[in-house]
């Protein structure tokens, strides 16, 4: 292969990608316009509160605040262990 294939090689892959930036830049564009202007954070809390409620998140938060009442217990105890106590 020449420099001159490589090289128109190399130009033809730029325009390429270029034309893909162009079009994903379309695409978020596009995207962006129908999101909503501006959302309260009351309203992404309340919203997120209540996805939690209906789905698997309420059981996930009940364990995460299981294992964190118990973390004190278990810091003792690997104290305790590794002071040989």
């Amino acid at each position: 292969m020449s420099g001159s294939d490589i090289e128109s090689d190399v130009e033809r892959r730029l325009a390429q990608l270029e034309a893909d930036s162009d079009a994903r830049r379309r695409q978020l564009s596009g995207v962006i316009q129908g999101l909503p202007a501006e959302v309260s954070r009351r309203d992404v809390i309340r919203d997120s509160l209540g996805d939690l409620r209906s789905g698997s998140g309420m059981s996930v938060l009940r364990r995460s605040a299981a294992t964190i009442r118990e973390l004190p217990r278990r810091v003792t105890g690997w104290v305790r262990t590794s002071l040989g106590r």
